[in-house]
């Protein structure tokens, strides 16, 4: 039998409960699931949850810290020179990215924003996103309309913020299956002609 190193086998242990959870979390909702039921869904003892995780609470915090970093982590926008003829697709890229992190089910993101408005912890990951999504913003803004006031561009940043998550919402929270690409197309372009207006300003 092949020797598996015990990193190795740590970080897929790991991955089972993480992997156990998200199913658990989307199918019953955070509040109706418990940690023993985490493990059990894995195929583990309860006690390996413990030695990884301390309860549920902090699996989930773990989970959407995983998801924001991975989200952000290979940000094409900085390392690229952003450009009229480029921003709309990078733009658009980064509307992707916040459909693909608001791919809970409705009422498993409801239950986690709430949650958000009464810990501490949790919160500071929610916050953690809208400042990674405001700063990719601000920085396409930027670079796209040097001359635009430092007052007007963080008008903007938060208008489009806002139309940003209020598109997500609107589509993946609706009782019909919808389909995202239209509405990032739509407001990619709705972006780039805004930006056009106002970079000579």
């Amino acid at each position: 039998m092949k020797h598996i190193p015990q990193e190795e086998r740590k970080a897929e242990t790991k991955k089972k409960l993480v992997d156990s959870a998200m199913t658990l979390f989307s199918a019953k909702g955070y509040y109706q699931t418990n940690s023993k039921e985490i493990a059990e869904n894995a195929g583990l003892a309860v006690g390996s949850f413990y030695r990884h995780f301390a309860d549920k609470r902090d699996i989930l915090k773990f989970i959407l810290s995983s998801y924001i970093n991975d989200a952000f982590s290979d940000d094409e926008a900085r390392e690229i020179n952003i450009n009229e003829s480029n921003r709309k697709d990078i733009f658009r890229k980064l509307l992707r990215r916040g459909f693909e992190l608001h791919r809970f089910t409705p009422g498993f993101y409801q239950q986690v924003t709430l949650l958000s408005a009464t810990d501490e912890e949790i919160g500071s990951v929610f916050h953690e996103y809208k400042n990674a999504m405001f700063a990719r913003i601000k920085e396409l803004i930027m670079a796209s309309a040097p001359n635009l006031s430092q007052e007007s561009c963080e008008i903007t940043c938060t208008i489009l913020y806002a139309a940003i998550e209020g598109t997500i919402h609107a589509v993946k929270f609706s009782p019909t299956v919808l389909d995202e690409t239209p509405y990032i197309d739509q407001l990619s372009d709705l972006f780039d002609a805004y930006l056009a207006s106002v970079r000579d300003i």
